[in-house]
This record gives structure tokens, C-alpha cells and sequence, in this order.
């Protein structure tokens, strides 16, 4: 798959693969810290609760809009279009 990106389109996903672990970086600060103030942590097969397939598949569209809407801005659909 890679080798069929050109170099911009590369660029951009790698943009996108930053931007999806800055989000969970921040997702597990946020619960270090949410953790940090209970009395009681619950059990770690809750935490460690695979998620659905509903779930799994909501964040594969999730991503891909983020990738459309990245290629859009810089043009690249244009590009493919007129090319």
C-alpha cells in the first residue's frame, strides 16, 4: 500500500498517524489522572475490555474521514482528478 502513495500523500498520512497518537496520548493522560483520584480502581478486565466490532469499525471511519478531509484541504483530490 505504501508504495502506490506519492511522497505528499505519504506525508500526509504519516500527519495523520501523529494526530491519532497525540489523541491517545491525551486519552491516557486523561484517565492516569481520572484513575489517580478514585478510592477504588475497578477491575482490570474492565478496563482492558476489547472493543466491539461496532467500535473498532466506527474508528476505521473516523480515521478515514480524517484522512479525506486532510487530502481535500491540501488539494490532492484535484490533483488525482485532473491527472
Amino acid at each position: 500500500m505504501v508504495w502506490h502513495l506519492t511522497p505528499r500523500e505519504l506525508r500526509l498520512a504519516g500527519q495523520a498517524y501523529l494526530r491519532r497518537m497525540q489523541r491517545e496520548g491525551l486519552f491516557v493522560a486523561w484517565h492516569v489522572a481520572a484513575l489517580s483520584r478514585t478510592d477504588r480502581l475497578p477491575s482490570l478486565a474492565e478496563l482492558l475490555d476489547p472493543p466491539t466490532d461496532e467500535e473498532l469499525q466506527a474508528m476505521r471511519e473516523q480515521d478515514e474521514r480524517d484522512f479525506a478531509a486532510m487530502t481535500a484541504s491540501h488539494e490532492l483530490a484535484k490533483v488525482k482528478k485532473d491527472g
